[in-house]
């Protein structure tokens, strides 16, 4: 076993998270949605149901309403879209029910990461952790307005003129822990955004530091997640898709995975 620590724990994206939570239950937890579809079963009722856990589908929109749709392409994906006669600024968020996850300023880790896809890649996105969710929305009009102890990845309709930024190859992270405002930092990319590929992202905490990758490699700089003061809420996992003009924006996901330590 001394063996396999040692060679878990040399990862470099945050799968020592995931063997912590293999080799030893008690001290880490993870969840993982894959939007698999049961069949519904005949007893005494018939019952269709998500396997992974409770999901709710919550749209904030202008005028519209959005969907969530169960696919049965790669073992299960989960579709949000907001309205075909959308109007701008229309968004639509799917997240957890339960909240399974807090920030500590000491040692305390996780790595959550989501593979995604859609029109919302180029028009406005934000997926990850936060403690605004089901309550809330991650938009605020054309942009991404995290909830307190929110860390996510995203695009908005302002990426391109963040410091640092070049038009149609960058994403932002946005952070806002349990006290202050919201910080965006620009995520460069090696190409530019396509709506028609599979982007992995990932999230990796090590206490209050915040690492992004994108599509198994780093991207972007550290950076912090304010928790000098306050309590860290608990966070769940949210996704979302923003329409910024009248055109209907998606969003596919294949899966969540997340792995922390306690």
């Amino acid at each position: 076993m001394g063996q396999i620590l040692t060679k878990y724990k040399q990862g470099a994206l945050g799968w020592a998270e995931f063997g912590d939570a293999i080799f030893d239950p008690a001290g880490a937890i993870r969840t993982f949605q894959d939007f698999i579809e049961v069949p519904a079963i005949t007893l005494a009722t018939t019952a269709t149901q998500v396997q992974g856990g409770p999901v709710t589908a919550m749209a904030t929109f202008t005028t519209n309403t959005g969907s969530y749709a169960v696919n049965s392409a790669h073992g299960g994906t989960a579709t949000i879209a907001t309205a075909s006669t959308s109007v701008a600024n229309d968004n639509v968020i799917a997240t957890s029910t339960n909240d399974f996850w807090t920030v500590s300023p000491g040692s305390r880790r996780a790595y959550f990461e989501t593979k995604v896809s859609g029109t919302g890649i180029s028009l406005g996105f934000a997926v990850g952790l936060t403690a605004g969710g089901p309550a809330t929305s991650c938009f605020t009009t054309a942009a991404i307005a995290t909830a307190v102890d929110s860390i996510m990845i995203g695009r908005d309709a302002g990426t391109d003129s963040l410091t640092g930024a070049v038009a149609s190859k960058t994403f932002q992270l946005c952070v806002r822990g349990s006290t202050g405002a919201m910080t965006e930092t620009v995520i460069p990319l090696t190409a530019t955004i396509s709506t028609s590929t599979v982007y992995t992202l990932g999230l990796y905490v090590d206490g209050t530091n915040v690492q992004v990758f994108v599509n198994g490699v780093k991207a972007g700089p550290v950076v912090q997640y304010n928790a000098s003061s306050g309590t860290p809420g608990p966070m769940s996992w949210m996704i979302g898709c923003h329409a910024p003009s009248t055109a209907p924006s998606n969003l596919t996901c294949d899966y969540i995975a997340f792995a922390g330590t306690r």
